[in-house]
């Protein structure tokens, strides 16, 4: 499994730095899309969840030294967690089609030096985009990319099960 972080130093308020998710998140499909077989499929699952081929094979996840959304924070950390080769412990990959690793996908060349490079290369791109002010483009680079639009999603945050209709990101 790759697990990796990037620290950013924010210069707004935590509500508006937090989006800076869907940009880490945008470089890692991109990452993945450029290293893997072409038919490999990547999408985004509300809200930080990544799927390879239509099953489960990493997530993102982000803090901040604040939780209070007008507060800038001195920190955002946003990490990655990326399957790369089928966990030998766990059931075997046909008995759990609901969960895969990029080796089972086509991916099994990828090294987690290899992909940390390229996800590096590609979250800069879209990092770029963001202190350019192209919000809407990462954001729309994310939607274009992501399951469930338009239908029911559940997540669960802060403890509590939300539930709602995924229309998309503002």
């Amino acid at each position: 499994t790759l697990q990796a972080a990037i620290v950013f130093a924010p210069e707004e308020p935590l509500r508006e730095a937090a989006p800076i998710l869907f940009a880490v998140a945008n470089g890692l499909n991109d990452c993945i899309g450029a290293l893997a077989p072409p038919e490999v499929g990547v999408q985004h699952v509300w809200p930080d969840g990544i799927k390879v081929n239509g099953a489960w094979c990493g997530a993102l996840r982000m803090d901040a030294a604040t939780r209070d959304p007008a507060a800038t924070p001195e920190w955002l950390v946003v990490g990655i967690s990326l399957s790369i080769l089928w966990d030998e412990r766990g059931p075997n990959p046909g008995e759990a089609p609901d969960l895969t690793a990029l080796s089972e996908e086509g991916c099994g060349h990828l090294s987690a030096v290899r992909l940390l490079e390229s996800w590096s290369r590609h979250t800069l791109t879209w990092v770029n985009r963001w202190e350019d002010g192209e919000l809407r483009a990462i954001t729309d680079g994310w939607l274009n990319r992501a399951e469930g639009r338009g239908e029911t999603v559940a997540f669960e945050h802060d403890g509590v099960t939300q539930r709602g209709v995924f229309l998309g990101l503002d």
